[in-house]
């Protein structure tokens, strides 16, 4: 278990060969300080790190898939950052979760 936490743990993604850096959504477009207000935060709690360049990812980790951010609304006026790991649709690269088997990650 130790050694899943320091080295992540085996979902069953095939290594990725070519960087994808894909577009956040239209709903993180348009509210970006929303956005960048909630990143901030994630940063200061020690859940999120950078930002890095491409280049710094790629030294570190090789060839990386990005998937994009959104913004859902909440009740109160508040939102709730996304990260859209079904994202590419219709394309012939995979989504990270095209490579999960639903049936092995059952969520309560």
């Amino acid at each position: 278990m130790v050694d899943n936490i320091k080295l992540g743990f085996d979902f069953g993604i095939p290594p990725i060969r070519e960087t994808l850096i894909q577009p956040n959504h239209c709903s993180a477009e348009d509210e970006m300080e929303i956005l960048q207000a909630i990143v901030a935060k994630e940063m200061e709690v020690g859940r999120v790190v950078g930002p890095f360049s491409k280049e710094e990812v790629e030294a570190r980790v090789g060839a990386f898939q990005t998937s994009p951010l959104g913004l859902v609304p909440k009740p109160g006026g508040k939102w709730r950052m996304i990260q859209d790991f079904s994202s590419p649709r219709r394309s012939p690269i995979a989504a990270i979760n095209d490579y999960i088997d639903s049936d092995e990650f059952v969520c309560c």
